[in-house]
């Protein structure tokens, strides 16, 4: 504890000196972020029984840029931090995330768009990755990579082409690495400024190395449709055309339904349902799922902001014939102190039920942090 205790003081002492690495590079805006948290954490194992609980240190450096001109916009950002476990110390690890996009137009009528994301992480970022996860405590590596390309046709019709690659490996040696390829073309009806009618083709593969693969062809119908300037409804249905890993023959519907409101410049709100027969980079088996989340942010005073979250699903892998139930939920406060300080307050409650014998866990997380940007 003495070492993270240290590490962190250190950490504050170099960002109160942040602002002489604040600087412009051509037109490149550059910003140099840090901080240091502390969280209790009752369940870092993620089991049913013989839980153990600990405080963990996480100091964090990270550095952002931007790049904006007419027809290009570039933004990138990183991040690379050290948690350090009070009692269990064979737990410390490192890891880090970096995020790069760039969007331009190439006409007044086409556009492109490339991005990646990468993740080195001890922990599951969301209740999104944490449902359908196998059990226990392990790292992961995560990367993903996203090309698009856009043309307007004409004024009410456009098409764009889209292409993703995704890597995923894992520390435990039952759970393979795997690749998420998927590629698809979309055409758009624009029926006026509030009604936009879509249909897409989509190809996806998993593959598992060493293990097995699946393809899946889904062909997809939706639209957005504002029912107020700041409310507006996404719906998408179709069907998977799905070759799984044991070589049976599904097919499925899908549905993805979204409801977002900008209520005002203070407040905004959504809701997200979905349900899909999907893959997963845990197992190579299907999951046929369903989910419902929500999410309210609202900024309380001119300095405090507040989130709310909750996260609701079911699902089964077919193979295993397993079933589980994760139920989510989150608060977080963010407090800007001044111009290049924040506060944050986080707490998140996670229960998941299974099948599985001795399968499923309940955790709770509290974290108290402190951040610059210069």
């Amino acid at each position: 504890m003495k070492k993270s205790a240290v590490f962190a003081v250190m950490m504050v002492i170099c960002l109160i000196s942040g602002n002489a690495w604040a600087y412009r590079l051509s037109n490149i805006d550059v910003m140099l972020r840090g901080g240091v948290s502390e969280t209790y954490d009752d369940n870092v194992t993620y089991v049913k029984v013989g839980k153990i609980k600990d405080y963990i240190t996480r100091p964090w450096v990270g550095l952002s840029a931007s790049y904006d001109n007419k027809t290009t916009v570039f933004t990138a950002s990183g991040r690379y931090y050290h948690e350090f476990y009070a009692n269990k110390h064979g737990f410390n690890n490192n890891g880090g995330d970096f995020t790069a996009s760039v969007n331009s137009e190439l006409s007044k009528f086409d556009r492109i768009s490339v991005s990646d994301s990468f993740s080195r992480t001890e922990e599951p970022r969301s209740f999104e990755d944490v449902f359908g996860r196998t059990g226990g405590r392990y790292s992961s590596t995560r990367n993903r990579v996203n090309l698009g390309y856009a043309r307007d046709i004409s004024e009410h019709f456009g098409a764009s082409l889209r292409y993703s690659n995704e890597y995923n490996t894992y520390s435990r040696t039952d759970i393979p690495k795997s690749y998420l390829n998927t590629a698809g073309v979309e055409g758009a009806y624009i029926v006026g400024s509030d009604l936009t009618f879509i249909g897409a083709y989509d190809f996806t593969a998993r593959d598992f190395s060493p293990g097995a693969n699946t393809r899946v062809n889904t062909l997809s119908g939706g639209l957005r449709k504002y029912i107020t300037k700041q409310l507006y409804f996404d719906g998408v249905g179709g069907v998977d055309f799905i070759n799984s890993f044991s070589g049976r023959r599904y097919t499925k519907p899908m549905v993805q339904v979204s409801l977002s409101d900008d209520f005002s410049e203070r407040t905004r709100a959504s809701l997200y349902f979905s349900k899909r027969f999907d893959t997963v980079s845990y197992s190579q088996d299907l999951f046929d799922q369903w989910r419902v989340s929500g999410a309210l942010s609202h900024e309380i005073f001119q300095k405090l902001r507040g989130t709310l979250s909750a996260f609701y699903g079911r699902g089964e892998y077919i193979g295993a014939s397993s079933v589980t139930h994760l139920i989510g939920s989150s608060a977080g406060l963010t407090y800007d102190i001044n111009d290049h300080w924040k506060a944050t307050a986080d707490y998140s409650y996670t229960h998941e039920t299974s099948s599985v014998p001795l399968g499923g866990y309940l955790k709770n997380r509290v974290t108290l942090g402190l951040a610059a940007e210069f």
